[in-house]
């Protein structure tokens, strides 16, 4: 096996990594605060707008694409550009979120990694000193940076991913937004690649690469629809059980099952050539 080869692991955040959907010690989590802000900028007719248009709609939606559907369902909510209201809310959610992120005095902390993904990131870390394959991870996410990165040394003892796009990197190329700057759309995927680039030396981002590149995320509706639009394979995080995989998506309820198959193919080396998804998750049925 060279020892050039690579594998690239990137991940969604919400519901993926972090459990943020879930309140913290004092009641308050993602969907709290999203209602709250809504209704402030908006009123009662904001919120029930929000409501009827499904909300986060599993945490699949951008901050755009949440306003951008309550503006098609009530046009009178306001008269401002979907720029200006979208950069109003998220600056409103994230003066509440980041102060919520940390450790709570009864030892519980806010927002809690999925059980087992600390241990994954672990053993990552143990393969790239192994040598024998290096692998990426990196974040692609709805989400913004500062409040992506803040749990991982603020509240779970973690390096940051090498690679990490948002939400706010991808608005900041895609001046006037539409479907190919949120997920499904792939310029978040586009952007990512830029970074892989400038970590691994590579000029291209070849076949080999895309064939040893897979997306985790929770949603097979969105982050599903990502995958194959930027043509890699998909793994579904379904930790609750709720999702039937598709002819080509594998599905994982716990952390735990990567890292049990991850150690076996990749830091004990029993890969064939070439290295792929399917070779690295022969059980998960990827594409």
């Amino acid at each position: 096996m060279s020892a050039s080869q690579s594998f690239q692991i990137f991940l969604d955040f919400d519901g993926t990594l972090a459990r943020t959907f879930d309140p913290n010690p004092d009641g308050i989590g993602v969907h709290q605060v999203h209602e709250q802000v809504i209704e402030n900028m908006f009123g009662p007719n904001g919120l029930a707008a929000y409501e009827h248009c499904g909300g986060l709609n599993g945490g699949g939606r951008s901050p755009e694409q949440v306003i951008a559907a309550m503006l098609d369902h009530n046009p009178t909510l306001s008269d401002q550009p979907i720029a200006e209201l979208t950069r109003e809310f998220v600056q409103q959610k994230l003066d509440v979120l980041m102060n919520l992120i940390g450790w709570y005095p009864d030892r519980r902390r806010w927002p809690e990694p999925y059980p087992g993904l600390l241990d994954f990131f672990n053993l990552v870390r143990q393969i790239n000193r192994v040598g024998t394959v290096r692998s990426f991870l990196g974040g692609i996410s709805s989400g913004h940076p500062a409040f992506s990165t803040r749990p991982f040394g603020h509240a779970w003892g973690q390096q940051l991913p090498p690679i990490l796009v948002t939400n706010d990197e991808v608005l900041a190329r895609c001046p006037t937004p539409g479907p190919e700057c949120s997920k499904p759309g792939t310029l978040p995927f586009t952007l990512a690649i830029e970074q892989w680039r400038q970590e691994t030396g590579n000029g291209s981002f070849e076949a080999a690469d895309r064939n040893a590149t897979v997306y985790i995320g929770d949603s097979p509706k969105h982050d599903g629809a990502f995958a194959r639009n930027c043509n890699i394979s998909f793994l579904c995080f379904d930790p609750d059980n709720k999702f039937e995989p598709g002819s080509n998506e594998g599905r994982f309820t716990e952390w735990s099952e990567l890292t049990s198959i991850v150690t076996q193919r990749l830091l004990m080396a029993q890969l064939a050539q070439p290295l792929s998804a399917r070779s690295v998750f022969p059980g998960l049925q990827v594409a």
